[in-house]
């Protein structure tokens, strides 16, 4: 019984040790690749999100997907622009 027991508590105690670390390495990456863990995070939610209600899982994976093409597009015409309008360096 004893060793049940022990077991018990000592599976418990890896699934909360394994909990602190994923919770840590949310927070470490909100640090350090901002960008990076909230898409992760988002599109983990979406997928949640289809898995609960199909329908509107699927609407809101169509969204993201438009808003991605859309930041991408613009990011790409604003860096043209940037490289257009810089200063060509002095010629020595």
């Amino acid at each position: 019984m004893w060793q049940v027991l022990g077991a018990v508590i000592v599976i418990a105690a890896a699934v909360f040790a394994f909990q602190i670390a994923i919770i840590l390495l949310m927070l470490a990456g909100l640090i350090w690749r901002p960008k990076e863990t909230i898409s992760l995070l988002v599109l983990g939610g979406t997928f949640t999100l289809i898995q609960a209600y199909p329908v509107f899982g699927t609407m809101a994976l169509a969204g993201l997907l438009g808003f991605a093409y859309y930041t991408r597009k613009n990011r790409k015409q604003q860096d043209e622009e940037s490289v257009i309008d810089a200063p060509s360096a002095p010629d020595d």
